[in-house]
This record gives structure tokens, C-alpha cells and sequence, in this order.
């Protein structure tokens, strides 16, 4: 069950934030313990979930993290359109003298900017690849989670997007092994 307060604050960044998004209240906010990141949406279930962890008291971080999934449901990734509505917000937080979450806030998209995004195919595959060969021992299910929640992303997500994952990881995992046991060979024709 979502408390009063958080419903509140939910509904103080609709209001201030955003105030033509979800005219008919169809979204919602839950507190779940299992997130793979602070916060996450659910276009299908129209919810905005956030990590339980969360701390009740910081309204800047639970403000910035509110806004950025709000944004999150106009763009899955954090490109122009994500970052064009976020600076909205941004200079909507100055105006009214949020200095907390706008300092949060600028820090974010700083971060934005140096991170590569959106994470393309090439990119995270080849990126599977040189975990793997580093840590060949590491399950593959295992393997793809950590990379999986580096994105923000349930297991299940990143499989159905990037749907060639596994194959990548098993594949760099047999090479892997193939080159351990001709390093062995070598060793041992070399004694």
C-alpha cells in the first residue's frame, strides 16, 4: 500500500511539474523492494515504481526521481525528447526556487550527457562479450542480470530487447574455455 505522504508528493509533481500529463489520473506510484534501479514505469499498468529503500524524508531525491520517470514515459531512453522535457522541469524547479532538486537535477544531466545512450545493440553486445571472456567462470544467467540491471532492466526486459544476450555470453564462454585448454597444451608441450 502506497502511504498518503507519497501519494501526495506524486501528486504535488504532476501539478507543478507536469500539468497537462495524466489529466485523466490513470497512473499510479507503488513502493516495491525488488527494483533493479530507484525507480521504474509500467506503461502497460500505467504505475511509476519505486524502490522501498527509498528515504521518506528526502523530497529533492524522491522529486528528481518522480520527474525523471515522468519524462521516462514520453521516451524510453534519455535522448532528446527525454532530456528536452526534463529541462523543462529543470528550469520549472528554478523558477519556483527548488535549489535542492535543481542542483540534483543539473547533476543528472550532466551525468546524461557523459553517459552513451541510448545503450545500442553493438554497443551492449560487445559488451557481453568482454565481461564474459573476463570473467568466463561467471553463470551466464548471472552474467546478464548484472549487465541487465547496469541498464535499469529486469533480466526478463533485457532478454526480450536484446534478444541475441545469451548466445553472445555462451558463445564467448566456449571460446573462453577452448582457449584456456589450448593455453594448458602449450604449457605442457613447452615444460
Amino acid at each position: 500500500m502506497v502511504s498518503q505522504w507519497l501519494n501526495q508528493e506524486f501528486e504535488y509533481i504532476k501539478r507543478t511539474f507536469f500539468p497537462r500529463w495524466d489529466k485523466k489520473r490513470k497512473w499510479k506510484i507503488r513502493k516495491v523492494w525488488h527494483l533493479p534501479c530507484g525507480g521504474k514505469y509500467d506503461t502497460d499498468s500505467k504505475t511509476i515504481l519505486l524502490r522501498s529503500s527509498l528515504e521518506d524524508g528526502d523530497k529533492d531525491n524522491l522529486h528528481r526521481l518522480l520527474i525523471h520517470e515522468i519524462c521516462h514515459c514520453a521516451s524510453n531512453y534519455h535522448g532528446k525528447r527525454y532530456q528536452d522535457r526534463y529541462s523543462k522541469a529543470k528550469t520549472r524547479a528554478e523558477e519556483i526556487g527548488r535549489e535542492g532538486l535543481l542542483k540534483q537535477m543539473i547533476e543528472e544531466l550532466s551525468m546524461l550527457g557523459q553517459k552513451k545512450e541510448p545503450f545500442d545493440h553493438r554497443y551492449t553486445y560487445q559488451q557481453i562479450a568482454d565481461w564474459t571472456l573476463e570473467r568466463p567462470e561467471i553463470p551466464w544467467k548471472k552474467m546478464l542480470t548484472y549487465v541487465a540491471r547496469e541498464r535499469g532492466m529486469y533480466l526478463h526486459e533485457f532478454l526480450k530487447r536484446y534478444k541475441r544476450a545469451k548466445e553472445v555470453c555462451l558463445t564467448e564462454k566456449a571460446y573462453a574455455r577452448e582457449e584456456k585448454k589450448a593455453r594448458k597444451r602449450f604449457e605442457e608441450l613447452t615444460k
